[in-house]
């Protein structure tokens, strides 16, 4: 099973994870995923059937959108960076807890 994919209309656990931490969530729908090229820091990958399966994005609250059969992760990863670089952030400590 793939992250992407829907559980008979229960929703897939990329989309239940998007919904509760907020993340932009990539996974494949109803396909395996492999490596296309994993050489020299390469981490690009596709899908078994690129033809008919593709990687989505998942967001909270919106329906998953297709980014095509193939990702790159170092391009995601360095747009990921790019996009929480500019999103100031305030991180709070985290209270101890007695058992």
């Amino acid at each position: 099973m793939n992250a992407g994919t829907d559980w008979s209309g229960e929703g897939s656990f990329a989309q239940e994870l998007a919904e509760a931490t907020g993340a932009l969530v990539v996974a494949a729908g109803d396909d395996q995923v492999g490596p296309k090229d994993e050489s020299n820091g390469n981490m690009v990958y596709t899908t078994a059937h690129p033809s008919e399966n593709q990687f989505r994005v998942f967001k909270a609250g919106q329906t998953p959108v297709g980014i095509g059969s193939t990702v790159d992760v170092n391009v995601l990863m360095n747009a990921a960076e790019r996009r929480t670089s500019e999103i100031p952030e305030k991180i709070e400590p985290i209270k101890d807890i007695s058992l």
